[in-house]
């Protein structure tokens, strides 16, 4: 049997970042995915790979969910937070900070359109249009595995420092201004501070 390139599988690309998995799961990924096709009464010495990369990475996302941050080093340095239904995360790719939000299973509005604004509160209030809202405007949408959006740039930056600034809680949700000036909220997350300093600190040590 060939020997298995485990950095293929051992990185899920959800949002446009890799998404490295924590090494707990590494092993039983492994178990589940090595096997000869012999055993599925198939050609053998290959592997049965494609069919389920992308299932295995949707099957061990709910079972990354943590009360608190966690942080992944490799080759992409990533902080990151899962309450089973959405992901906030941090990630460096080349020097280059990322911000990933994503939403599992979107509502309509956010699954049908092609851009919107993203809200953070992370003083443990709602997202309004109010004091203690963060936003970034016009962000495209990428529809994939779910809704997720990527931000980069001073305002990642900017919003890492707040996320490692929050007390007990940070919530993320898509926004949009209807006509009338009112502001449209949709797929609002929360998520617990506990642990984002020192994860999100491990990631921005790691990205100048």
């Amino acid at each position: 049997m060939r020997a298995f390139p485990k950095n293929l599988l051992f990185s899920c690309f959800a949002r446009g970042l890799s998404l490295p998995l924590p090494s707990r799961l590494q092993g039983e990924i492994a178990r589940l995915v090595l096997r000869p096709r012999t055993q599925m009464n198939q050609p053998p010495g290959e592997l049965v790979l494609k069919p389920l990369i992308l299932s295995l990475c949707l099957m061990v996302a709910p079972t990354l969910a943590a009360e608190g941050w966690q942080f992944e080093a490799g080759s992409v340095p990533i902080a990151y937070i899962d309450n089973g239904d959405a992901q906030f995360q941090f990630a460096c790719r080349g020097g280059d900070l990322a911000m990933g939000y994503w939403v599992r299973k979107p509502t309509d509005p956010v699954a049908k359109a092609q851009s919107m604004n993203l809200g953070m509160n992370a003083s443990g209030g709602e997202i309004t249009a109010g004091a203690g809202t963060s936003f970034a405007q016009d962000m495209p949408l990428i529809h994939s595995d779910g809704t997720s959006m990527i931000v980069r740039g001073p305002v990642a930056r900017q919003w890492a420092q707040l996320a490692r600034n929050a007390a007990k809680t940070i919530r993320l949700a898509y926004v949009r201004t209807g006509s009338d000036g009112s502001l449209g909220v949709h797929d609002a997350h929360q998520f617990s501070a506990r642990g984002s300093s020192a994860a999100i600190a491990e990631v921005l040590g790691r990205c100048r």
